[in-house]
């Protein structure tokens, strides 16, 4: 008999071990993963009622979407058996990336042009693209577009986005105190809103220098950090048809390029219409950053 009574005790010792183990298992794999898992291990026959219908009590796990407007965030609420929710636990957001290029899928390039507005060459860059029926994005700095605000408001008016590209162009602009960097960000954007009554959506560093914390910057701002896939390097003006030939060289547009150049550069604009006419010739359609990125103004 007392044989008999340990035996029992023993076989209650293990059977709620057991009950411990799937509980836990239940947690960590879902319930339904469980079902066949306990069905092969252990069998129906052998699992104690109270297990089964304690796993279908089982503490449930739901992902919230961010509360962040600028920085993706996501939440993991735990909730007990009672339904309550426990203390959220973070996940590390996704950091803010920088763009070089737009959707592959899409047979589109987009014109960007930095450094304005420039008084010899804006106005005919505006032009030109208008002829070509072609809309762009100018990355225009503040302290231009503070002298000259007529042309701010005749790149927005025909149809183009206008984007940041700081306020005074300083060299080396991820290396620059974060002070400065966040006033040059804020002092363009406020003045171009000023002008166009838009706040900027675009941010390009000068020279394309950046890091993570100045991406995070712009981000915070409202502003995706675009570079470039296409850099002919028109500022060294090298001559028209060479801007060209390093636009079009073999392999080098490609679906969503981003192409860079300066529209204070009168070689520039020569080679501008000569460059939509062969991207077209490659069935190439035109895009803003606006339509690029799917932002509305």
């Amino acid at each position: 008999m007392a044989r008999g009574t340990k035996t029992d005790k023993g076989v209650a010792q293990r059977r709620t071990l057991a009950a411990i183990v799937v509980l836990c298992l239940v947690v960590i794999m879902g319930h339904r993963a469980m079902a066949g898992w306990i069905e092969q291990h252990i069998g129906p026959a052998k699992i104690d009622s109270a297990v089964v219908a304690a796993s279908s009590t089982v503490a449930r796990v739901a992902v919230t979407p961010p509360v962040s407007a600028t920085v993706t965030q996501k939440t993991i609420k735990v909730i007990d058996f009672s339904g309550v929710v426990s203390n959220p636990v973070p996940v590390a957001p996704e950091t803010p990336t920088k763009y070089n290029r737009g959707d592959a899928d899409v047979q589109a390039v987009a014109l960007t042009f930095d450094d304005g507005p420039a008084v010899a060459t804006t106005l005919k860059l505006l032009e030109v693209l208008a002829r070509e029926q072609v809309k762009a994005t100018f990355f225009v700095l503040g302290e231009n577009a503070r002298k000259h605000p007529e042309l701010v408001k005749a790149i927005s008016d025909g149809g183009h986005t206008i984007a940041n590209h700081s306020y005074s162009h300083p060299l080396h602009f991820a290396d620059i105190p974060f002070a400065e960097q966040t006033s040059e960000l804020a002092d363009s954007s406020e003045l171009l809103k000023s002008i166009t009554g838009k706040t900027p959506r675009f941010f390009r560093p000068p020279g394309g220098s950046n890091n993570p914390a100045l991406i995070e910057l712009a981000n915070k701002m409202g502003m995706k950090t675009i570079i470039w896939s296409v850099d002919p390097k028109d500022y060294e003006q090298p001559g028209a048809d060479i801007i060209v030939e390093r636009v079009l060289a073999k392999g080098r547009v490609k679906n969503g390029a981003i192409i860079l150049m300066h529209e204070n550069k009168p070689q520039t604009l020569a080679a501008v219409p000569r460059i939509i006419k062969a991207l077209r010739e490659r069935e190439f359609g035109f895009m803003t950053m606006d339509q690029m990125f799917n932002e509305k103004p």
